[in-house]
């Protein structure tokens, strides 16, 4: 559920670093890229603006497995 203040972009960066719990250290800007665009992807369809740019908070976001 996205909370005030959040985007994507942190949205998908927190979701890789808390899949790398094991201490793999922090996605690269590239890795955050490209599971952005993932995210971005899932839920296009579901953001009330249509935009991934513009989130309200409390919108549901679906979040793709991490490869």
């Amino acid at each position: 559920e996205v909370k005030p203040g959040d985007n994507l972009w942190a949205i998908a960066r927190a979701e890789l670093a808390r899949s790398r719990s094991g201490g793999s250290g922090e996605p690269t800007n590239r890795e955050v890229a490209e599971y952005w665009v993932r995210v971005v992807e899932a839920n296009r369809d579901r953001l009330e603006s249509g935009d991934p740019d513009l989130i309200y908070p409390r919108e549901k976001i679906v979040l793709p497995p991490v490869d």
